[in-house]
């Protein structure tokens, strides 16, 4: 499936240049681009007006953490063995989310 060049383009206002992931479908904005917080609330903000896009149904802290929470999860890793797992929000699932007019 082509990637919306608009979207490569918002995305790269907040990762960079995105040319070294040669499977960019596949690229969580999170895990291999390190947006969360403030950066990925605009972005998800803007991509949803940007492409008309729902996220009524999004759960925005099962993909990324809050501004300050990767210190506190560091920290508490220090005293037990857990460590919330984030799922991944891949570019896929952006562009699936623009044909379909929300996103989960």
């Amino acid at each position: 499936m082509q990637i919306d060049r608009d979207l490569i383009k918002l995305i790269e206002e907040y990762a960079g240049s995105l040319a070294e992931f040669s499977d960019i479908e596949n690229v969580s904005l999170y895990h291999n681009l390190s947006i969360y917080g403030d950066d990925a609330d605009e972005l998800l903000s803007k991509y949803s007006s940007l492409f008309n896009v729902s996220m009524d149904e999004f759960h925005f802290n099962d993909y990324f953490p809050e501004e300050g929470d990767q210190i506190f999860s560091f920290l508490k890793g220090l005293f037990t063995r857990r460590k919330k797992e984030y799922k991944q929000l891949t570019i896929m699932d952006l562009q699936e989310g623009i044909i379909n007019k929300k996103i989960y």
